[in-house]
């Protein structure tokens, strides 16, 4: 429920949370995984990249954990390129 776009769209209307999705697949390929988070733009924390709030379980959705550690290789790539 908590990766539907409905709900989505629920936190970005009521709260302005962007939500951005990470994925192993190109934009041109049929979304078969993904990890779901919110953009938070706040003036006491600043912009950052939250799991996605209010969710109650909110799990990576993957096939396996190869998957899982693609995810958590390219979340490190991110990171450092950010932060690095």
């Amino acid at each position: 429920m908590f990766h539907t776009p409905g709900w989505l769209e629920a936190l970005h209307r009521t709260h302005g949370y962007r939500p951005v999705v990470l994925s192993t697949f190109a934009r041109d390929q049929e979304l078969r995984n993904a990890m779901v988070f919110c953009r938070v733009d706040s003036f006491l924390t600043g912009c950052r990249l939250v799991s996605v709030p209010f969710a109650d379980h909110c799990e990576p959705l993957v096939d396996g954990p190869e998957e899982l550690e693609a995810f958590l290789r390219l979340m490190g790539e991110l990171l450092y390129k950010h932060v690095g």
